[in-house]
């Protein structure tokens, strides 16, 4: 049940991870039990107190091997399993997250990950790139913007509907409207992320962000006209 939820927040782009760490006696144990689970692992070194460390942001802790020893007494496990919820700074947030991690609510307060391209860029910084971009002129660069503000009023006013929550790149009007790879790090701002096939939104979207990216380039799209 944990796992198929943690693939469920996966699928939306959240930022979170999932540290093990095992109780097994010896490294077969630790392997086969192991294998059925998709978050990361602290590799097996002797016996210790099985503990799953429910890290946002994407921030792994107690990655250093000599530290596993003293997990059990750092974060008070009494009982196995235990799952324990502690933010980017190795805060403890809920020392009972199993409950936690089911309600919608708290999966809807995760943020979510930032696509590597677009890390460190803001919406302003990629519309000034688009502005000195010599192979886009006005037309082509109303077209995008045109374009990237239909895309998100579609899963605005379409909540849910996943009909407008994927792009498919072979899309003649992605390809045509949306080709310069500037439109398409919007897209991400937005809260959008790249598949060898399409480019998707999660189910569960950033609304304030969507509505923030549309504001700026409808205002742009006005100055434009």
């Amino acid at each position: 049940m944990l796992a198929r939820r943690y693939n469920e927040l996966k699928a939306q782009n959240k930022a979170f991870e999932v540290v093990f760490v095992s109780s097994d006696h010896d490294q077969n144990s630790f392997s086969e039990y192991y294998a059925s689970m998709p978050w990361l692992c602290i590799p097996f070194e002797g016996k210790l107190t099985s503990v799953m460390l429910f890290s946002l942001n994407c921030v792994v802790v107690l990655t250093d091997r000599a530290r596993k020893a003293t997990l059990s007494q750092a974060f008070g496990v009494s009982g196995i399993p235990t799952l324990i919820l502690v933010d980017r700074t190795g805060k403890i947030l809920d020392r009972n997250g199993r409950q936690k991690v089911f309600d919608p609510v708290f999966a809807h307060q995760l943020a979510f990950k930032v696509d590597p391209e677009v890390r460190g860029l803001t919406l302003e910084s990629v519309i000034d790139l688009i502005s000195t971009d010599l192979s886009l002129n006005s037309e082509s660069t109303k077209a995008g913007y045109t374009t990237l503000v239909k895309v998100i009023n579609n899963i605005l006013q379409n909540p849910g509907d996943p009909k407008y929550l994927s792009l498919r790149k072979g899309n003649a009007t992605v390809q045509s409207k949306l080709g310069n790879r500037n439109f398409i790090k919007i897209l991400k701002i937005a809260g959008f992320t790249e598949t060898p096939d399409a480019y998707k939104c999660s189910d569960d979207p950033d609304t304030a962000k969507l509505k923030e990216v549309r504001d700026v380039l409808s205002s742009l799209l006005l100055s434009m006209a």
